[in-house]
């Protein structure tokens, strides 16, 4: 399950991720989230990876983080909040592919990725919990 909150006064746009989770359901996420009336490109993010299980392919985050690239969906700054090593790895691999057209940090806590948007994110987000 994928669940998108777009605080337009905040200029803040949080994702949470839980589940398990396909490429299918991140690009219909993605398509959701734009068309929505208080959606704007400038708003900052995060992506709240950490209750979930990418079942993404290399190649399928590739193509993804590409036509992302292409399609300019955003000009805020945006982060990614994980706490597993796959999901570290591929949102690496997405990150990597963003650089030139749009900086994407990967954090693995709410006080790390709190800083870096100069906001405090845990009244949107659960608490950190590490294993």
């Amino acid at each position: 399950m994928i669940k998108v909150d777009i605080y337009p006064k905040e200029r803040l746009i949080v994702a949470i991720y839980n589940g398990d989770i396909r490429m299918a359901d991140a690009i219909e996420a993605t398509g959701n989230m734009i068309v929505d009336p208080n959606f704007s490109p400038e708003f900052d993010g995060v992506i709240d990876y950490r209750q979930a299980e990418l079942l993404f392919s290399v190649q399928e985050i590739i193509d993804f983080s590409d036509a992302a690239a292409k399609s300019k969906i955003t000009g805020g700054r945006w982060c990614t909040i994980v706490s597993r090593p796959q999901e570290t790895a591929l949102l690496s691999i997405f990150k990597n592919h963003l650089k030139d057209q749009h900086p994407v940090e990967l954090f693995c806590t709410i006080n790390a990725a709190s800083e870096y948007l100069g906001r405090d994110l845990s009244k949107y987000l659960l608490p950190d919990v590490f294993h």
